[in-house]
């Protein structure tokens, strides 16, 4: 397991820093993975997600620009109430 390995690492001398940039994370993910105790893992350190299709007859062919200059596309006409909803 990457975590086991990472405390070899460590073990041996080499800085977070390093052992986290060996796996290709931040130093700061790898310290919240090397604190995790079997009982944070049991509590869950992920959420439940839940993905569901939802089905919309009108295309999903909306196209919004937002002042910021970020671009969103391919939204239904419901996605597209909420997103306007969201921002006010």
């Amino acid at each position: 397991m990457a975590i086991e390995h990472a405390r070899r690492l460590m073990k041996s001398g080499v800085p977070l820093v390093h052992a986290a940039k060996s796996f290709g994370i931040s130093s700061k993910t790898l310290g919240v993975w090397l604190r995790m105790t079997p009982d944070t893992e049991a509590r869950g350190a992920f959420a439940h997600v839940h993905v569901r299709q939802t089905v919309s007859d009108q295309k999903a062919n909306l196209h919004f620009v937002l002042p910021s200059g970020a671009y969103i596309s391919g939204l239904d006409v419901t996605s597209a109430g909420a997103l306007v909803r969201a921002l006010g």
